[in-house]
């Protein structure tokens, strides 16, 4: 049978102790980068979204001057495309001061 002694414990605490810290700081500069990445994704998501609801807003907007077949209501048309060209403001405003 081996013997364990007092100062063997203390090592493997130590070093069990060592090893959760090692793995907290990898841990935490996982989370770091990937932080970093998922921001990146999520500026170029505002930037699409806010060019796609600016479209949008537009065509609602000028679908009057643009086709003549379409039978949209002139007055919701409008107001939807207003909505829409004022959120999509709003996205690009944010992604560019997410940016920063």
């Amino acid at each position: 049978m081996q013997v364990i002694y007092p100062k063997d414990i203390y090592s493997l605490k130590a070093d069990f102790i060592n090893c959760i810290i090692y793995f907290n700081m990898i841990s935490e500069k996982f989370k770091e980068r990937e932080e970093k990445r998922q921001q990146g994704f999520k500026v170029i998501y505002d930037y699409t979204m806010g060019v796609l609801w600016l479209g949008a807003g537009l065509f609602f907007l000028l679908n009057k001057y643009l086709m003549k077949g379409f039978a949209f209501d002139s007055l919701t048309s409008s107001i939807f495309g207003i909505a829409c060209v004022c959120y999509g403001v709003f996205r690009l405003y944010r992604g560019f001061s997410a940016k920063k």
